[in-house]
């Protein structure tokens, strides 16, 4: 059996960046940990039709950035800034948190949302399952990608 390599860790440094940048000491790494991952679960339910990409966490001494980046920035933002609001309530709800200041959630725009393999993934995944038919879907999404400038799918 070959030995197989983590494609992130494989590129880590290089093309890819750290998804979580925090220290932490010992008896406080598995509770960070634990809580990055319900982070990244609650908001990827709560904002599927936001086309998120990918939720990136920093740790400062008592704040919690999150860096959410999304195709659509206007679904996640809402009217007047609303529902950034409601998303960091609801956070902070489900994490338990006390402090206002405790989370800040901030949203960026990925720029080019045909390039991005998980964007697009899902894309054909939904249209699937409102039962599109797949050769045109695939040819489809083949072409948009192409257009936006990949090298290959």
């Amino acid at each position: 059996m070959g030995q197989k390599v983590n494609p992130t860790g494989f590129r880590m440094g290089t093309t890819t960046t750290w998804e979580s940048r925090w220290f932490a000491p010992i008896n406080k790494y598995k509770v960070f940990l634990a809580e990055d991952q319900k982070i990244r679960d609650l908001l990827m339910k709560k904002l599927r039709a936001a086309g998120i990409n990918k939720i990136e966490i920093e740790r400062s001494i008592n704040k919690t950035k999150v860096i959410v980046f999304v195709s659509r920035p206007g679904v996640l933002i809402g009217r007047g800034g609303q529902g950034l609001l409601e998303i960091k309530k609801y956070l902070m709800k489900e994490l338990k948190l006390k402090e206002e200041n405790a989370i800040e959630v901030t949203p960026m725009d990925v720029k080019n949302p045909d390039l991005s393999a998980y964007l697009v993934a899902q894309s054909i995944a939904e249209q699937l399952a409102r039962r599109m038919p797949a050769a045109r879907v695939m040819n489809q999404a083949l072409d948009r990608v192409m257009r936006s400038g990949a090298k290959g799918v």
